[in-house]
């Protein structure tokens, strides 16, 4: 009777048994991982929500679809492998990767296992998503893929193309480009999947105004529209969900930006062109060089859900690398010139060249440095500088000197010059100084050039240099400009005080510091001839500095104070006979007027109180200009509204005579003469004004003026 249940037992017993069946129904719905089970064939039984939910499917959409259909290809193709491993072992793992409802990929890590379902034999699956994972790892390999094309060699155009191809191959995304600064703007410099009429858009970034002049923002530089333009200009807030600390744009759903109000749209010209062609996921990465922005990664996709964090951080690893390889090429660029630039140099140069690194070893020589020193090929094929040295001593004068110096200079950091003598008679000029690499020493730079035919010019020069000093009647020195050092002198030059070798303010003059006048440097740099003249304890000297090269000025003093005494005197007696013959000579005034009681007026004043004067008048302006020339007076007063010539152009006819051109005119003008009219009689030359009606006082005053005026000119010319 124990073993005997009752159907009240039995039906609780059942009840409580779907109870925990419910659970657990409930408790894999709930699970964080997919869980499916399919028979043999590929056909779903079940589905729990979290697949349904990695997929986009809803629950009689996924029981529909045959797991041959939902497989990527490449996986599809190892079904019915996998199937029977899973019945010979009863369980199974692998990784697969599934298409969404969106059609993206989804990868899912696959624990399997062979079991029963109402009787059926089914394999039950328990998938991880590991979509993210993939991608990462996918990101990672594309970007060492990367990397490796941008360390190649080749043209950096080959290389981009390359990189873009990579990126639209591994990313899948459905359109990829590459932008790069020119002149101010962003173009595209590879790009695929964008379409011709996209292109004709989107290519330029540069921002124009109505009137279509070229904008330019608070720096100078040309305004960038649109969210391209505003992650070049890294002016995105990195507080906002769109952007990354290195500056980068990304979204994957750009819908909502069409309702961005443009009172708080931090873009010039928002243009939207992405989203109207119908992209949807869209990343702006910026391509930096040295923490500059120059250019930037472009991709854009129709389907949502196409990007994450991680792979934006990926693609700003991939952008940083292309910075640094194009900072790296135009570097190698840079470099191939400056080396193309420095062999034809070496090639071009009579000078002798020979760099040194700090381990003796020779890196770099030109062929003149072979012909001067004479070596032969074997010993500079060697790259020892010390079997170069070696072979050259038997040619010098002072070998061991040479030697020692060389030994020093190795040692220090000094810039060195000096001058090398030969057993046959050469000279050779040298020049050495340290090469530095990142703030270190890394070796030595030589120079030597051929100064023989220099130095016997010198000499021969210096020769005639002193036959010329001598020639002259006076103290002459040859100095250096620079220095005031004496290279030669005359034998005046020696008799006064003056030594070869010593400052010429130092031997002569004996003063501590160069003439406060001396002119020796403006000479040389001007190339031109200097003198002052100029009186010391009571002697009055001429003194001259005549530059014969750049930095040698030949300098001689005369003393001239007799001469000078002897001018005086000759000046003063001048002007005495001048003065003199001035009183006894008869002075003339023109008068050129229309108005014959003006001219009688003045004749009678003139008459009266004036009699050293004569009056020579005219009523007619061209006559009065002959008169002048005729009869060259001391002073010519004009009315300024003659009639067939106005006074200004009689003015500007006398002042153009050289004969009559400096005598004084005074201009007649009445009341109704205003000041433009007088200021442009002063222009045509004119040196006063007599006012109508005449007012003796004022008439004999000026004339008396006048008079002075003219002889104080006379005085001038003749002294």
């Amino acid at each position: 009777m124990d073993n005997i249940k009752t159907l009240r037992e039995l039906t609780n017993e059942l009840i409580a048994k779907q109870d925990d069946n419910k659970l657990l129904a409930e408790l894999i719905d709930l699970s964080p991982a997919a869980i499916t089970v399919h028979d043999y064939e590929g056909k779903f039984i079940y589905a729990n929500e979290k697949t349904l939910e990695l997929h986009g499917y809803t629950k009689e959409e996924f029981l529909a679809i045959n797991l041959y259909d939902l497989d990527l290809p490449q996986d599809a193709a190892l079904i019915e492998q996998r199937m029977q491993n899973i019945k010979d072992n009863k369980e199974g793992a692998f990784q697969t990767g599934h298409y969404k409802k969106d059609g993206s990929v989804l990868y899912l890590d696959l624990r399997v296992k062979a079991t029963t379902w109402s009787g059926q034999n089914v394999i039950l699956s328990i998938g991880t998503d590991i979509t993210h994972h993939k991608l990462i790892e996918r990101y990672k390999d594309m970007s060492k893929e990367i990397l490796q094309v941008l360390n190649e060699p080749g043209e950096f155009n080959g290389a981009m193309q390359n990189v873009l191809n990579i990126l639209k191959k591994q990313t899948e995304i459905d359109a990829v480009g590459i932008r790069f600064q020119e002149n101010g703007d962003y173009p595209y410099f590879v790009q695929e999947g964008f379409s011709d009429e996209f292109l004709s858009g989107e290519n330029s970034l540069l921002n124009y105004s109505l009137d279509g002049n070229l904008c330019l923002n608070e720096d100078g530089k040309p305004s960038l529209e649109c969210t391209c333009g505003l992650v070049i200009a890294n002016k995105l807030d990195p507080n906002m969900p769109y952007s990354t600390k290195g500056g980068s744009f990304w979204t994957n759903d750009a819908l909502p930006f069409l309702d961005i109000p443009k009172e708080i749209d931090p873009r010039i010209n928002p243009r939207n062109t992405c989203i109207h062609s119908g992209y949807s996921s869209i990343a702006l990465i910026p391509i930096k060089s040295n923490n500059k922005i120059i250019g930037l990664i472009q991709l854009n996709d129709k389907n949502r859900e196409r990007f994450s964090l991680a792979a934006i951080e990926a693609l700003e690893e991939i952008a940083q690398n292309i910075g640094t390889a194009l900072l790296r090429k135009q570097m190698n660029k840079e470099m191939h010139t400056v080396n193309s630039m420095l062999g034809s140099v070496l090639e071009s140069t009579t000078d002798g060249i020979l760099v040194v690194g700090n381990d003796k070893k020779i890196l770099s020589y030109s062929k003149s440095f072979i012909k001067l020193w004479k070596i032969p090929d074997d010993l500079i094929d060697t790259k020892k500088d010390e079997v170069l040295l070696h072979y050259v001593l038997d040619q010098l004068v002072d070998p061991d000197e040479f030697l020692n110096r060389v030994n020093a200079l190795y040692e220090s950091e000094e810039l060195a010059s000096d001058e090398i003598n030969f057993k046959d008679g050469r000279v050779f000029d040298r020049f050495s100084q340290p090469y530095f690499i990142e703030g270190k020493i890394k070796g030595r730079v030589w120079s030597f050039r051929d100064i023989t035919k220099r130095m016997t010019a010198i000499k021969e020069r210096n020769r005639l240099t002193k036959m010329l000093l001598d020639s002259l009647p006076c103290v002459a020195i040859l100095v250096d400009s620079n220095t005031r050092m004496i290279w030669a002198m005359n034998n005046a030059a020696e008799k006064a005080g003056c030594m070869v070798g010593e400052t010429c303010y130092g031997s002569w003059p004996k003063l501590e510091s160069p003439c406060s006048f001396c002119l020796a440097p403006e000479a040389c740099e001007l190339c031109e001839n200097k003198h002052v003249i100029r009186e010391e304890d009571n002697k009055i000297w001429d003194i001259h500095w005549l530059p014969v090269t750049k930095n040698l000025v030949v300098h001689y003093a005369m003393d001239i104070t007799d001469i000078i005494r002897a001018e005086e005197v000759l000046k003063k007696t001048k002007s005495n006979i001048l003065l003199a013959l001035d009183s006894m000579v008869e002075k003339k005034v023109l008068v050129i007027d229309k108005d014959t009681n003006c001219i009688e007026e003045i004749k009678s004043i003139v008459e009266q109180y004036m009699p050293e004067f004569v009056v020579v008048a005219t009523m007619s302006g061209k006559d009065g200009v002959a008169i002048a020339r005729k009869e060259t007076p001391d002073t010519i007063l004009i009315n300024i509204k003659m009639v067939d010539m106005n006074g200004e152009e009689i003015c500007k006819a006398i002042r153009s005579d050289d004969l009559i051109r400096h005598t004084p005119i005074i201009f007649l003008v009445d009341n109704n003469v205003g000041e433009l009219r007088r200021l442009k009689a002063l222009k045509a030359g004119g040196d006063a004004f007599l006012s109508i009606p005449i007012k003796k006082e004022e008439l004999i005053s000026q004339l008396r003026s006048m008079t002075k005026v003219k002889l104080v000119n006379k005085l001038k010319e003749n002294i």
